[in-house]
Formats: C-alpha cells, structure tokens, sequence
C-alpha cells in the first residue's frame, strides 16, 4: 500500500512538472476537496487490503469491480454524462463477471463442505 501510494506520488508529480508547467497555487476549497479525496482513497485502500487478506479473495475482486459500473451510473446521474453502447456492454461483462464468480465461489465452499 505505500509503495503504491509513492509510485502514484512520484509519477503524479512528474506528470504535472511535465504536462502542466510545475505546480500551481490552490486556494482553500481545493486543498480541502483534494485533502478528502486523499483521506478516503487512504482508508478505502486499507479496506481494500483487510479484505484480500481476511476475505474471499475472488468475492473480494468482483466487488470491486463493481466500482467501475458504480462511477459510470454516477457521472450519467450527477454530471450528465452520455453513455456509449461499447460502455454499457462492458458494464455488464462486469456485472455478470462479478455474478458467476460469486456463485462459483459458493458452490465451491459447498462442495468442501
């Protein structure tokens, strides 16, 4: 988890001093809007890796996967966004994805059972 949270941090900071002419000032309400972004990205990653390592680690992926078509509904929803069909088709290669897995897993635990 830090390793990543470094890598993100370094290549972040490169993009920007090369993409975008260096840092840039930001007032207030940014620094708290991406202070809260950075918060929670920290505790959903935790989350994350207590799951992979307590839960089913197959359960555990598909749902996060789920994340995907969850972000799509909400920029349709909230940003007004359009939707393409190649998008709505891979929405649901996610869902049914996550679905099959899902029960493949229980009958598996069934079958040890």
């Amino acid at each position: 988890m830090f390793y990543f949270s470094l890598v993100g941090t370094v290549w972040g900071l490169a993009g920007c001093m090369l993409f975008e002419g260096g840092l840039k000032y930001h007032d207030m309400g940014t620094l708290l809007g991406m202070l809260g972004v950075g918060v929670t990205a920290v505790i959903a990653q935790v989350c994350m890796t207590r799951a992979y390592a307590y839960g089913n680690m197959l359960l555990t992926a598909s749902f996060q996967f789920a994340t995907i078509p969850i972000a799509e509904i909400i920029s349709v929803l909230v940003f007004k966004e359009s939707l393409p069909v190649s998008a709505l088709l891979g929405m649901a290669l996610i869902l049914i994805a996550g679905i099959v897995a899902t029960i493949l897993t229980k009958l598996a635990q069934k079958k040890k059972a």
